[in-house]
């Protein structure tokens, strides 16, 4: 016997089982229905198929399905509901701010650190057994191609249909009879779907190759003025009120007062200006709000930081900011990083910018070897003298 206990997602798995494995008896549970389960009561040799965390002290043969929360997938969800959590946004903004904030982001000034996302979902979905680990790989290595869930919690049927396959596998039954020209159908292992909207630029930043949805910038607007209600309980892992979730939301506030412009608008003209005072004093205002720099604007700044801070004495404080600033660094950036240490600072904070680029893969063998290469010819200088 084959019993599932666990969410709405692990009885549309059931279901598919079910179809698939006619001949063995296979039951479902619901957590929200039978909150007094208890995995002893079953009958000697049932096989137990769990949601993460829907029975505590199931015992290490019980097969672990994870929750099919895939954040990083879509982008306004977050604005819309609470902007990763704390207080209701859109109650803040009046409705002219509101169209601010969509100007900003239909023009690529905004963007939703969807990779992070996406890469922190699927590192705790990997985590929890076999079959998170195959799952997890299986979305990292398709989500490019095929539209694989609606919102970050309703799989579509194509991802539902995988995750069956993988339980058969783990269960011992021959996934090769999962054989249908229709296992993608909406019927009973379909979720409605949610309002899901992936804007432009966070489709480049995940290397998105579906073709977006054609009324994308429709769905930002009605997003933005309409809102889900503050009381919504539907994505609760965006509710939560970190600091990071508090600064984005000021960052936000900030930034739809006036005309949408760049972000980086400042800086490019007080660089045009040459004064170095002023560009270095920008500089720290951005730095200090760098989680919120559209992503394709964040190489600017940190190419703008290594050249002034230099300029003006702290080229040592430049690279710690840069190498502080997110992994990994662009080639580019790793190699500035490089010209930078090799020709502002001395032989001791050479080695320690080297042991700060140990074990890192944005930085190749050869660039330490050159490093350090500068650091010894900077010492037989100091010898020398």
């Amino acid at each position: 016997m084959i019993h599932l206990v666990g969410d709405v997602w692990l009885g549309k798995i059931a279901t598919l089982l079910r179809e698939f494995y006619p001949e063995e008896p296979i039951t479902f549970t619901d957590e929200t229905q039978d909150k007094a389960f208890d995995p002893a009561a079953l009958p000697e040799g049932t096989t137990l198929v769990l949601s993460s965390g829907a029975v505590a002290g199931a015992g290490k043969s019980a097969i672990i399905v994870p929750r099919a929360m895939i954040d990083g997938l879509s982008s306004l969800e977050i604005l819309g509901n609470t902007l990763v959590g704390g207080e209701y946004l859109p109650e803040q903004l009046s409705e002219t701010e509101r169209n601010r904030a969509f100007a900003l982001i239909a023009r690529g000034e905004f963007d939703f650190h969807c990779p992070d996302r996406l890469a922190q979902s699927l590192k705790n979905i990997a985590s929890q057994g076999p079959v998170g680990k195959k799952l997890a790989k299986h979305i990292d290595t398709t989500y490019r191609e095929k539209r694989l869930i609606s919102g970050i919690d309703r799989p579509d049927p194509i991802l539902t249909y995988e995750a069956t396959r993988l339980v058969a596998d783990a269960l011992g039954l021959d996934p090769t009879k999962m054989t249908t020209k229709d296992h993608w159908r909406i019927d009973q292992v379909a979720y409605r779907q949610s309002t899901r909207v992936l804007v432009p630029v966070d489709a480049d930043l995940l290397g998105w190759k579906q073709p977006l949805d054609s009324r994308w910038i429709d769905a930002i607007l009605r997003i933005l003025q309409m809102a889900y209600g503050k009381d919504d309980q539907r994505r609760p892992s965006l509710h939560e009120d970190t600091s990071d979730a508090a600064q984005r939301r000021a960052w936000v506030k900030e930034r739809v007062k006036g005309k949408p412009v760049s972000a980086l608008a400042d800086l490019l003209r007080l660089q045009k200006q040459g004064e170095p005072g002023p560009v270095v004093q920008e500089l720290e205002r951005l730095l200090t709000q760098f989680a919120h720099i559209p992503v394709a604007q964040k190489d600017t700044v940190r190419l703008a930081v290594l050249r002034w801070f230099s300029r003006v004495g702290r080229a040592r404080e430049a690279v710690d900011a840069v190498l502080k600033s997110g992994k990994p660094l662009s080639p580019m950036i790793s190699q500035k990083v490089i010209n930078t240490a090799a020709n502002h600072l001395d032989a001791e904070e050479i080695s320690q910018v080297l042991v700060a680029l140990k074990d890192r893969d944005d930085f190749s063998e050869a660039a330490s070897v050159r490093l350090t290469r500068f650091r010894d010819l900077v010492l037989r200088r100091q010898k020398a003298k």
